[in-house]
């Protein structure tokens, strides 16, 4: 049971269309892990993609509007909540939060999952 932060990094790769975007990724989340919350309030549009092995795990991003405390899964622009065991794909979130993290829940020893966020348009 460890606590993971995630690694961020600007995106350049010579290319105009990485303009302005930041990719903040949780590595390698085992079941029982807790990640810390990221603030990423101060981007327009903010996408999530979950891969790697569920081996029963639920993985769900939620979201809190208050200090770090009582969060709540966040939906994806088709309207879902942004949790389950299917992984691979990457959607949308449509609130925005000031604190916003990744929890798995469930799971096992070959649990091991990364979430990685894409986040651009920096308003502030």
């Amino acid at each position: 049971m460890a606590v993971i932060y995630p690694v961020t990094l600007t995106l350049h790769q010579g290319s105009r269309d990485f303009l302005g975007c930041v990719r903040i990724q949780y590595q390698n989340i085992k079941a029982g892990d807790t990640c810390g919350p990221i603030k990423v309030s101060r981007y327009a549009d903010r996408s999530v993609q979950i891969t790697g092995t569920a081996s029963g795990a639920t993985v769900s991003i939620q979201g809190t509007c208050e200090d770090d405390t009582n969060y709540a899964v966040l939906t994806a622009a088709d309207g879902l909540d942004l949790s389950g065991t299917t992984f691979n794909r990457t959607k949308f979130i449509t609130e925005v939060t000031a604190y916003t993290k990744p929890v798995i829940t469930g799971g096992d020893v070959s649990t091991n999952v990364t979430v990685t966020f894409i986040c651009r348009g920096q308003v502030a």
